[in-house]
């Protein structure tokens, strides 16, 4: 039981690392699209690569359970949509401290939904996260107030969606989730494409599709995370994102962390240690 606990963890840490590569090539691409363009784009790419390894695997692209797969679906686009509009008209550290509010939804998600009990341990380490976070990323909090409505409820939706993972990776592999996330965000977007839709270059094309494709290897680990622990912790275990996007920040960027954000890396990085050692009877779903 510990090991496949802290296999989700592990999981978990892996797919923020892609998601923190995935988060650079998508704020190039908001420089150059409108966020309805990125979210066609990217998420076409996405379901064309999920698809055809589902289909080498000879697995079905589509699982047992439509109408949860349609559900995860609708609330992944809601909250994909705000969450890019939201990187399009505030700060990136703004949109990642709004963002990253979508655990406390997991945690209330998952009481409802999972029957996962909220244990004193977890809302500890989730607020030494918030902390590490807040520091970390130093937002600016010059929010207008369309764009920071539109950002909570990007946490929200995505709390929802996260929750419903959870329920479906019971008997659903990985990939026909991230199928039926990124087909849905492809078709639920087009009735608002045609206002904001320019052809893209090729090199632009060349862009969307690896950002498509680190979402595709992004949502899998994401989905086998939440496969091998609850909810709660595997969700916590997310905001290591914002700790490796302020290392390729230094690597590729030259941006030199000042005492403070060192200081919330360091408490971001406590956090994740952490969790692990919470005792696994606080880790266990009563059902799910």
């Amino acid at each position: 039981m510990m090991v496949i606990r802290n296999n989700g963890l592990l999981l978990m840490v892996l797919a923020s690392i892609v998601y923190s590569g995935l988060n650079i090539l998508l704020k190039v691409s908001l420089r150059r699209f409108s966020w309805a363009e990125v979210v066609f784009f990217v998420n076409l790419s996405s379901s064309i690569a999920a698809a055809v390894a589902l289909r080498r695997r000879n697995r079905a692209v589509v699982g047992p359970r439509v109408r949860l797969l349609m559900w995860r679906g609708l609330f992944g686009f809601l909250g994909v949509s705000t969450y890019y509009f939201t990187m399009s008209r505030l700060t990136l550290a703004d949109t990642a401290i709004l963002n990253k509010l979508s655990t406390v939804f997991v945690m209330l998600f998952a009481y409802f939904l999972v029957g996962e009990r909220l244990w004193p341990a977890h809302v500890g380490v989730l607020a030494l996260s918030v902390i590490g976070v807040y520091n970390i990323v130093q937002p600016q909090w010059q929010l207008a107030p369309l764009a920071a409505l539109t950002g909570l409820a990007s946490a929200a939706f995505a709390g929802m969606a996260y929750t419903l993972v959870k329920l479906l990776t019971a008997d659903h592999d990985p990939l026909q989730i991230v199928f039926a996330y990124s087909a849905s965000c492809a078709v639920l977007i087009l009735p608002v494409l045609p206002w904001t839709f320019r052809c893209p270059s090729l090199a632009e094309l060349l862009l969307l599709t690896a950002a498509g494709g680190l979402s595709t290897l992004g949502q899998g680990l994401m989905s086998s995370a939440y496969a091998h622990g609850s909810p709660t912790p595997t969700s916590i275990a997310s905001y290591s994102v914002v700790l490796f996007s302020a290392v390729w920040g230094y690597l590729f960027f030259n941006e030199v962390q000042n005492p403070q954000a060192i200081a919330g890396s360091v408490t971001v990085l406590a956090a994740l240690v952490l969790l692990p050692l919470i005792p696994a009877r606080q880790q266990a779903s009563r059902r799910v």
